[in-house]
């Protein structure tokens, strides 16, 4: 896209999912600072109308399918990043975004793309952001003070003085406070790793409810696995400590069940 910055598909891209421009017009109107209007229209024109049609055309995840779902119309962004990905933000429904990489638009077939979108579409449904963030903000607390504990039972709580033996010792107990929340963070990674694949299971059942294609998403987990050459199945050990997202294998148990349960 020479010429064009993210900032201008970004532009673009919230237009459009706020349907306050159609893709079609990109060619007549100025977009961004380089108003480079055929340029842009060739280069995004694709894109957007795909993750347009995707989420406000499509029966079950757009329209009267989302609105049954209770679930607003959120903005859409395509980030350049060639690593096939999607993530949504936002504190609640009306304040959300979905964020499709520019590889999982190239990579993934329009069924597989839609069971990425209904799954961060489950995400906005159900605020796993705002709850994720305060689950953060809960275990943050009691890690704090116990940086603090440790400090003072290794430093003191004495205030330090202005000369060189206090400069040493604003020195160390920030050099312990940086150890103390490292290995706090280490040994907590297991809870919030927990916490992080229960809410992705529940998006990803979710996510299976509104596109109702488990097949898609069979082929959208080994595809991955495949192009990347990762691990379907790692050691429990490793998912334990870095696994924030279940493996492509109990993601696809899930829609082997969830296919079950429709027959």
């Amino acid at each position: 896209m020479a010429g064009i910055d993210h900032e201008d598909v970004v532009e673009v891209v919230r237009q459009v999912a706020d349907g306050a421009q159609e893709v079609d017009g990109l060619a007549d109107r100025p977009v961004g600072r380089h108003h480079d209007h055929l340029a842009l229209h060739q280069a995004a024109g694709g894109i957007l109308r795909e993750v347009q049609t995707l989420l406000k055309e499509d029966p079950v995840l757009g329209g009267q399918g989302r609105q049954n779902a209770g679930l607003p119309m959120p903005r859409v962004y395509i980030s350049p990043q060639q690593a096939p990905n999607a993530f949504a933000t936002g504190r609640s429904p009306r304040k959300s975004a979905v964020c499709f990489t520019q590889g999982a638009i190239d990579l993934l077939d329009p069924d597989e793309l839609e069971g990425v979108a209904a799954h961060e579409l489950a995400h906005v449904e159900r605020r796993h952001v705002l709850k994720g963030s305060t689950w953060g903000a809960v275990l943050a607390v009691p890690g704090l003070l116990l940086v603090f504990a440790v400090v003072g039972w290794r430093t003191g709580y004495a205030r330090p003085t202005r000369d060189a033996a206090g400069c040493d010792l604003v020195l160390r107990r920030l050099a312990l406070a940086a150890a103390a929340a490292a290995v706090i963070g280490t040994l907590s990674a297991p809870l919030a790793n927990s916490v992080s694949r229960a809410y992705e299971r529940e998006a990803d059942w979710r996510g299976l409810q509104l596109s109702r294609d488990p097949a898609a998403d069979i082929a959208l987990h080994q595809g991955l696995v495949e192009r990347s050459l990762g691990v379907p199945d790692p050691p429990a050990a490793v998912s334990l400590w870095f696994g924030t997202h279940p493996s492509a294998l109990e993601r696809i148990a899930l829609a082997l069940r969830y296919r079950e349960s429709e027959r």
